[in-house]
């Protein structure tokens, strides 16, 4: 994954400020600390909610992930 990358957060990935429709653009890298995999900034499409994930919760969007 790279910034610039359209991303889906997983089904079972919870998270209050998350839109219904879960899609985004990562727009940035962030840094991971201990064993965990590398983080990023996503914003969702339509709206201004920008959270931040590790990359084990997305998934690269393409039309067989909807």
């Amino acid at each position: 994954m790279k910034v610039g990358d359209l991303a889906r957060v997983k089904d079972g990935t919870h998270d209050a400020g998350i839109p219904s429709h879960r899609i985004g653009l990562i727009i940035e890298h962030g840094e991971a600390s201990g064993n965990y995999t590398e983080a990023y900034t996503v914003a969702f499409l339509g709206t201004n909610i920008q959270l931040k994930f590790h990359e084990m919760f997305l998934e690269i969007a393409n039309n067989e992930s909807r």
